[in-house]
């Protein structure tokens, strides 16, 4: 068994480390962390240090650039066929995603 590593105050994407959860996920260290969104969320110090959690989950489904979205060939975002949908550019969508 390695030495306890400490994390506290550490930044893995979103998320401060804060201090030492107990008790441990069997021999793995447990972190209490604050996301950027204010939300607080227990995690792995092996997660953490290898990028498996980068928040407290407020970022899951958000797109990450234009390989997330489906195109079509002039560059819009397809998809199944929903009534009241505002079709986008995958550069209008980055826009939008930029202030969160």
């Amino acid at each position: 068994m390695g030495l306890l590593k400490d994390e506290v105050s550490n930044v893995y994407g979103l998320l401060t480390v804060v201090s030492r959860h107990l008790p441990n996920k069997g021999p793995y260290a447990m972190w209490n962390c604050e996301c950027e969104c204010g939300k607080t969320k227990v995690a792995e110090g092996r997660a953490l240090r290898q990028g498996k959690t980068v928040s407290c989950g407020c970022i899951k489904g958000r797109c990450t650039g234009p390989s997330k979205h489906r195109t079509n060939r002039t560059g819009r975002i397809i998809g199944p066929v929903t009534p009241n949908l505002k079709i986008r550019t995958v550069a209008e969508v980055n826009t939008l995603l930029e202030g969160l």
